[in-house]
C-alpha cells in the first residue's frame, strides 16, 4: 500500500527557509541548522537543549571561516615551478647516492 502525503499551501507570511549567517560567499540556512539538530538528537536519543542550534551555528560558522581562509591563501604551484624544484630534488639525491 501507498502512503499519502497531502500537500498544503503555504500561508502568506510564512517562513519557508530563512538566511542565518553569511560568511565569505557561503550561507547558512535555518533549514540546515535544524536538519543536524534533528539528525542529533536522533543520534542521542533525547531532548537536546535549543542552545544546541547555537552551536551547531557556530560550528558551521568556523568552518566557512577556515574554508574562506584557506580559499584566500591559496597559490596555485604552477607546473613550472614544479618542474623546478623535482629537478633540483633529483640533483641532489644524485649527488648523496652516486
Amino acid at each position: 500500500m501507498l502512503a499519502q502525503h497531502s500537500l498544503q499551501a503555504q500561508k502568506p507570511g510564512q517562513v519557508i527557509d530563512q538566511v542565518v549567517a553569511v560568511v565569505g560567499s557561503n550561507v547558512i540556512m535555518q533549514s540546515e541548522i535544524e536538519m543536524e539538530f534533528r539528525q542529533i538528537d536522533k543520534e542521542f536519543e533525547g531532548d537536546l537543549p535549543d542552545t544546541m542550534r547555537c552551536a551547531i551555528l557556530q560550528q558551521k560558522i568556523q568552518d566557512y571561516i577556515l574554508l574562506t581562509k584557506a580559499q584566500l591563501d591559496y597559490v596555485p604551484a604552477n607546473e613550472v615551478m614544479g618542474e623546478a624544484e623535482l629537478e633540483k630534488r633529483i640533483r641532489y639525491f644524485a649527488r648523496q647516492f652516486p
